[in-house]
């Protein structure tokens, strides 16, 4: 079984190697390396390793990562994505490459409101792979601006029709970011702020005010002397924003309404304070869109498994995301470079 991967791995590579100009040939090959990059455990043995190494190189090639075809360049960052899980932490390349990786990672997640595309559940993929592996520890070590960039990203893609594995992911990330953080700049204030901005008009997107919310709900401890910084040195009036921003600044009591969680994994309620007017739709603003949460959740708590590790099955993944393959689980192998391989889980 191995050898036959470790095969099928350098088929792969040498066919990337000289990219095929055809895009159904092109696409194919590409999508024969993600399924075998997504059946690949974290830290593999050495001999899966050497074979991993043939598509390592080529994937990195001008040709497929500037590619000018975008569904083709998604293609080729959720074989980086894995390929960034398998050897975390760590890194596969160097820092210039995994720089302009990250803004490719980025840059695909622009995509994550485009549901209906061919390319929508790679993006999500994508997006669970990188909160997965903390990658945005990376990000903040080799461009700060560029966590920005991704939580503007975010607040400006996230929609009602997301499901919970969009927001969720989109949540983690954001957390992770903000407490790895050694300084926060007012820059990054000013987003997260701008995402639960009070204001009348009804083109506030009450989703992104719900994750906002959440995000520097569950960081309160770490914003607040930035954002008391902020408010004193910008002149802003904190009653501008959500009333949660107003409790952290003085330092109240949070009200029993209100469960702050330190890390993804544990119960959360999702109720919001019944006495917050902040002008954007009632119901929008006072729980979680249907898309992302049941009523069942939103009125008892979402149970989380606090047993996820960044190592997961084929079986645990699939659960999660059962048409990122179509009808791979129910396969009892599939063929690669003309290398029939076992799907079964990690070990």
């Amino acid at each position: 079984m191995e050898d036959l991967h470790v095969n099928a791995l350098k088929a792969i590579g040498e066919c990337l190697t000289t990219p095929p100009s055809d895009m159904r040939a092109l696409c194919t090959f590409l999508e024969e390396s993600h399924i075998l990059l997504f059946i690949i455990a974290q830290s593999p043995s050495p001999d899966i390793y050497d074979g991993l190494k043939s598509i390592m190189q080529s994937i990195i090639s001008t040709d497929l990562l500037e590619h000018f075809d975008e569904d083709i360049r998604v293609d080729v960052v959720a074989c980086l994505s894995e390929i960034i899980r398998i050897t975390a932490p760590n890194l596969p390349y160097g820092d210039e490459t995994m720089m302009f990786i990250f803004k490719l990672i980025v840059e695909t997640f622009r995509g994550l409101n485009l549901i209906s595309t061919r390319s929508y559940r790679k993006r999500v993929l994508i997006l669970e792979t990188m909160a997965k592996v903390k990658s945005c520890n990376v990000i903040l070590d080799l461009d700060s601006q560029l966590i920005i960039r991704m939580f503007s990203c975010f607040f400006n893609t996230i929609r009602h029709q997301n499901e919970e594995n969009v927001f969720s992911p989109m949540e983690m990330i954001m957390i992770d970011a903000i407490e790895a953080s050694h300084d926060i700049s007012d820059e990054l204030i000013r987003c997260l702020l701008s995402s639960v901005k009070k204001d009348g008009r009804r083109e506030v997107n009450p989703i992104a005010y719900v994750l906002g919310k959440r995000v520097i709900e569950k960081t309160h401890t770490k914003l607040r002397p930035y954002l008391i910084a902020f408010f004193e040195s910008s002149g802003r009036f904190q009653f501008n924003y959500s009333k949660i921003v107003t409790k952290i600044c003085q330092n109240t009591k949070l009200p029993p309404w209100l469960t702050i969680v330190k890390e993804f994994g544990s119960k959360l309620s999702i109720a919001d304070d019944p006495e917050e007017e902040d002008g954007v739709d009632a119901a929008a603003s006072h729980e979680p869109p249907t898309g992302i949460f049941s009523r069942d959740e939103s009125e008892h708590g979402l149970e989380l498994n606090q047993n996820e590790t960044m190592v997961h099955p084929i079986e645990s993944r699939m659960r999660f995301r059962p048409s990122v393959f179509d009808n791979l689980e129910k396969m009892k192998g599939v063929t690669v470079a003309g290398v029939n391989i076992n799907i079964k889980p990690s070990e």
